[in-house]
């Protein structure tokens, strides 16, 4: 997928829809600031965020069909070899069986919400996919997933957000650490973010300290310095010029900081 840039639904970024592994049982219930998201999974288990490649895939595919005007709808139809290599899979039987497998899991995994994305109203019980099938051309095979509205139209409105390119690199939680911060701090050179709502936002069942232990190996993170204090989650955008600000706020908690993490 180099030649096409990646791309995630601004409310899967913000509110912990995804699971960091595949342990996830039952429902989940998160509130913030009156409002509620309530996830539950099937016997399949509960979407995680590795499942979630398929979607930045469909996503990626749509945003860069609809930059070009090119016609799109619900329906993205890709092969499943490319999607492995796409996202620096492997090949072997096991790995697809691994897609067929992630797949199942986000059509299953159902969430109820009156979270409201602009105009966009997610509707009660809903998934990040509403269907797929397979589909064979001539020696292939492909996957063809329906979207569900609500997404699609994440899409037409283009409210989705630019990944960086090695994303598909990072660990789970540095995964949804990385989105979180992304969405929080946009195109402002810093950003501080309350450090018990960011533990609950990333879906994590840690202590605050366990938490901050976390934290302090995730000190770069794709474009994104990482800092925190006794309250906050502190980033700092070095594409918007955060690095100063990122010095500075080191400097005064007292880290000292290697030459990569002041290097643009």
């Amino acid at each position: 997928m180099k030649y096409m840039t990646l791309r995630s639904d601004i409310f899967s970024m913000f509110w912990p829809v995804y699971a960091l592994d595949g342990k996830s049982k039952g429902y989940v219930d998160f509130e913030y600031r009156g409002v509620s998201l309530t996830i539950t999974s099937s016997e399949f288990g509960r979407a995680t965020v590795k499942d979630k490649e398929v979607i930045i895939y469909c996503l990626s595919h749509l945003m860069a069909a609809q930059n070009m005007k090119i016609e799109i709808n619900r329906k993205v139809l890709f092969c499943r070899y490319d999607f492995l290599k796409a996202t620096n899979r492997g090949t072997s039987g096991k790995d697809y069986k691994i897609l067929d497998n992630a797949l199942k899991r986000l059509k299953s995994t159902r969430f109820t919400t009156d979270v409201t994305i602009s105009d966009i109203k997610i509707p009660e019980d809903t998934s990040m996919i509403e269907e797929f099938r397979k589909v064979q051309i001539n020696e292939s095979i492909y996957w063809e997933v329906t979207l569900p509205e609500w997404l699609f139209s994440m899409v037409e409105d283009t409210k989705v957000l630019k990944l960086d390119d090695g994303y598909f690199n990072l660990k789970p939680f540095e995964r949804r650490l990385y989105e979180v911060c992304k969405k929080c701090c946009g195109r402002k050179p810093s950003y501080a973010f309350p450090i018990d709502n960011m533990k609950k936002r990333i879906g994590v069942k840690l202590t605050k300290s366990q938490f901050k232990r976390r934290l302090t190996h995730c000190r770069e993170l794709l474009g994104l310095r990482i800092l925190f204090d006794d309250k906050d989650v502190l980033i700092f955008n070095l594409t918007a010029g955060g690095i100063t600000l990122f010095e500075a706020k080191a400097n005064e908690l007292g880290i000292e900081l290697n030459e990569d993490e002041v290097e643009i």
